[in-house]
């Protein structure tokens, strides 16, 4: 059996998925060409392309896309590339899971929506900056967490590039970008070791999201205007959240610190 039959049968039912997902790409293509054109967005992006001068209303990022796609002269090329990087979100989406050992079924219908859903289709032949930033966020988010344990510094840095990238295709993205990073750092700036049973950082990530004390978008901004360390929220987290060296459940420890904070937190919105 040759080496490309013998990966669509491995990967049968991504390979179904990902072939409709093109015939679909394709039929949209032939029946809205060269593209869709949308208001004063796509006006705004266009004339970024044109005179490479900054939008007074749109990020400008996606601008310079369409500059660097101006030699080819066709509303077409950009479509098609649009339509390739949403094909592109789909495979790393499966690749990724199929990485930490998701079957081939349940990989393939993670990335259903991606692939097929008509609106994710006519947001890729619309001139718009949606599906580039979604590509951008994807390939970083991959590269990240390709290794299990902790990315190569090329990996990280790659990732921080992409989302910085990202963070000049569109505006509406922007809170996707920004809130997670500062609970990252938050988790980081914990300092909690990985070893004897304790969270590591991405593990309190997880149970401050899963318990709804990330800092909204309003306190992320403050704890970066006066630091961190020297918001009085921030430092009483902090405080409640450090586990001490002597207990051995951490876990536990944690989560009820956690859930204490939350709750606290709930009590004084209702006062």
């Amino acid at each position: 059996m040759r080496p490309s039959m013998h990966f669509l049968a491995r990967h049968r039912f991504f390979s179904a998925a990902f072939i409709a997902g093109l015939a679909l790409r394709v039929v949209t293509m032939l029946g809205f060409p060269p593209a869709i054109w949308y208001g004063g967005d796509s006006i705004s992006y266009l004339s970024t392309a044109l005179h490479l001068y900054p939008g007074t209303s749109r990020e400008s990022g996606y601008g310079v896309m369409l500059y660097l796609l101006r030699p080819f002269h066709s509303f077409a090329v950009v479509t098609g590339v649009q339509h390739l990087m949403g094909l592109a979100i789909g495979v790393m989406i499966y690749a990724l899971l199929r990485r930490y050992r998701l079957p081939g079924w349940g990989a393939t219908l993670a990335a259903l929506p991606v692939l097929l859903d008509v609106y994710q289709i006519q947001l890729e032949q619309e001139m718009l900056a949606s599906v580039a930033f979604g590509f951008l966020v994807m390939a970083a988010l991959t590269l990240i967490l390709w290794w299990r344990d902790k990315p190569p510094v090329w990996a990280s840095g790659a990732a921080a590039v992409l989302l910085g990238i990202g963070a000049t295709m569109w505006p509406v993205g922007l809170p996707l970008l920004i809130n997670p990073g500062l609970v990252e750092g938050l988790a980081v700036a914990l300092d909690w070791p990985g070893t004897d049973g304790r969270l590591t950082p991405h593990e309190a990530v997880r149970a401050m999201q899963t318990l709804g004390l990330e800092p909204s978008l309003d306190e992320a901004r403050l704890m970066l205007r006066i630091g961190l360390k020297y918001h009085p929220d921030a430092r009483r987290l902090l405080k409640e959240l450090r586990p001490e060296p002597s207990v051995d459940k951490s876990h536990e420890r944690a989560t009820a610190a956690l859930e204490n904070g939350a709750r606290a937190k709930k009590n004084g919105g209702a006062r």
